[in-house]
């Protein structure tokens, strides 16, 4: 019978932690306290085909490094005898971490799995870091880049990112992206995307420490892109100017560390003269590989030097994830690579380790010693925190605030209309549909059995409905569903004016406190200004008159929400009597007119805001 794994240093403190059965998740919404590791085991190549398996991956927490084996039995003269001492000892250790991936995974899942989710962390104004560890030929570089066929984890991310950008851009919101790439190698830093020769007179690259941004590094270009076709044409300009050598371990092994970092910023407006700026920043670290030298490399000379410089730059990285999980002081200023994962380590960043290693006992060492830093790097903890920026417009500013309200209010009147054209075709075609039904005399109203049946379900209700009846069944849910529609447009309504009251009290709440607040400086009293706000009548029915919104609001979304269970029901009755390809038209049409009289209505308030916040700076 196989031994029972034994724990690894250091697991069992961790145990509650990653087990699920001790203690509930956090919610994924809330930024992590710690870092997060991933292991990814990769398929065994054909030099590895014949070699036996260190790794048994138990389930997508869990595995089992030099699992026992079990034992062949021996027998002597007819007896069973133990053959113990003749096979090594296996250390069978059994690792617990936050994701495990087989080698039956692809990049597409581990994306979905692992960095997808850290994007809603990244648009919430927190920085975050992911970084690919493990020996040469691990599959780090392919974990993070992949190759032509599959794409790796960065691609996948990036689509990702855009798609939840134009959807932020959709809905009237500031987003800039912004993306540098660079590279560490032999204790030097190169920016990827300035190539140039030992002649061009380029600056070189400064690491250095800003109180408010951290850790920068001085002369790296910056690229604003637009789409994610342009960032992914940079990623690929990028590495191909990438320091690779080929190596006895892998033939295109990357000699050098890789940062690719994508700048986030969002900008929205508050009131007439504040925004809310959230810069944030993702970068992706793809390590060089990590092993003894002379199991690589038999040449000299420069591989050596770069061999060299790689393993001094990950001990390093070794020691200061020691001292962040030991809670030593730590130093990151022995190589160019720890300065840089300052932040990823130290910071006020969500940071995400992929561990790659490989199956095979030819890799042994090397998967353990990877094994054992992922699960130290697992006690590093960390505190995440938005980097948020509310911005006070001067008043000089208030004619370009204008023009840019001006600017969405036609944006969303050129929506209006092409709403209108489209609520014009669909009307046709519902007129044409009408004019079909109306050219049967068969097309009878069900009887009120049927309806009764139709609306509750039950089993003595005749099956399914006459063909000669599905028009008038159709006609039946189609009035029902205009009755459902009508009152969801009300609730859309009184939704829409109640947002808009609550826009507008916080601009007089914001104008009323800058009236004070110029009271203050004029009579040189600036400390009783809260005192003020405090006690003024206006601000004081203000609040009041906030809380009644909110509490309307809160009520109009409620209903709004049962309305939309009520058409729910509605339609799975229609299609239980066989009639909702006949409906589905109508509730489109009726969907469409919904939206248009939403777009208009908010068209109307906004441009009332507008010309309020105008009436006021005339003043």
């Amino acid at each position: 019978m196989a031994a029972r794994p034994s724990v690894s240093r250091g697991t069992k403190r961790l145990s509650a932690e990653v087990d699920p059965g001790r203690r509930k998740r956090a919610r994924s919404s809330a930024p992590s306290s710690r870092v997060n590791v991933a292991v990814r085991v990769r398929p065994a190549n054909s030099r590895e085909a014949s070699a036996s398996t260190v790794v048994q991956v138990v389930d997508d927490r869990c595995l089992v490094f030099d699992p026992q084996e079990e034992a062949e039995p021996f027998y002597f003269k007819g007896q069973q005898l133990s053959c113990g001492g003749l096979n090594r000892a296996n250390k069978n250790l059994n690792f617990l971490f936050d994701k495990v991936f087989d080698d039956s995974k692809d990049n597409v899942f581990v994306f979905e799995n692992t960095t997808k989710e850290m994007l809603g962390t990244l648009l919430d104004g927190c920085n975050c870091s992911v970084f690919a560890y493990g020996a040469t030929g691990s599959g780090k570089t392919y974990t993070m880049l992949g190759a032509e066929d599959q794409p790796g984890v960065v691609w996948h991310t990036v689509r990702e990112l855009y798609s939840r950008v134009e959807s932020l851009r959709g809905d009237g919101q500031s987003c800039e992206v912004t993306v540098a790439y660079l590279e560490v190698y032999n204790e030097k830093l190169r920016d990827l995307l300035r190539p140039c020769s030992p002649t061009d007179r380029v600056p070189p690259l400064v690491l250095g420490e800003d109180p408010s941004k951290g850790v920068v590094v001085s002369h790296l270009t910056y690229h604003k892109v637009a789409e994610a076709d342009s960032l992914l044409e940079l990623l690929h300009k990028g590495n191909l100017n990438r320091t690779q050598h080929p190596t006895d371990a892998n033939s295109e092994s990357s000699r050098s560390h890789a940062i690719f970092q994508v700048y986030v910023t969002q900008t929205e407006c508050l009131s007439g003269t504040s925004k809310q700026v959230r810069r944030s920043k993702m970068s992706f670290v793809d390590l060089a590989g990590s092993e003894r030298s002379a199991a690589v490399n038999r040449n000299i000379g420069a591989r050596l030097r770069e061999g060299t410089n790689i393993n001094l730059s990950l001990l390093a990285l070794g020691n200061v994830i020691d001292a962040l999980a030991n809670n030593k002081l730590v130093c990151y200023r022995q190589s160019k690579l720890t300065h840089l994962l300052k932040d990823s380590l130290g910071g006020s960043c969500r940071t995400l380790m992929i561990a790659n290693v490989s199956p095979s006992s030819l890799s042994y060492h090397n998967t353990h010693n990877t094994l054992k830093y992922a699960e130290r790097a697992m006690k590093i903890q960390l505190q995440a925190k938005k980097n948020i920026v509310n911005v006070r417009c001067h008043l000089t500013m208030y004619a370009g605030l204008l023009e840019d309200s001006k600017k969405k209010v036609d944006s969303l009147t050129a929506k209006l209309q092409a709403s209108e054209t489209e609520l014009q075709a669909l009307k046709e075609k519902a007129a044409r549909l009408e004019a079909q039904l109306s050219s049967r005399p068969d097309s009878l109203a069900p009887t009120k059995a049927e309806v009764e049946a139709i609306s509750t379900g039950t089993p003595e209700a005749p099956s399914p409905i006459r063909p000669s009846k599905h028009a008038g069944c159709a006609k039946y849910f189609v009035e029902a569903a205009e009755k459902l529609f009508a009152a969801r447009n009300a609730l859309v309504e009184q939704l829409c004016d109640c947002e808009a009251g609550l826009r507008l009290n916080t601009l007089k709440t914001h104008w009323r406190r800058q009236v004070l607040w110029a009271h203050g400086v004029l009579a040189g009293e600036l400390d009783g200004v809260p005192e003020a706000e405090r006690a003024d009548p206006f601000l004081s029915a203000e609040r009041g008159r906030r809380q009644q919104l909110l509490g309307q609001k809160e009520d109009l979304k409620n209903r709004l929400r049962r309305s939309f269970e009520d058409f729910e029901d509605l339609a799975r009755q229609a299609k239980d009597a066989h009639c909702w390809e006949a409906v589905e038209l109508e509730v489109s049409r009726l969907e469409r007119e919904l939206a248009l009289s939403e777009r208009a209505c908010w068209a109307s308030k906004y441009r009332q805001l507008c010309e309020t916040q105008a009436q006021h700076c005339a003043h």
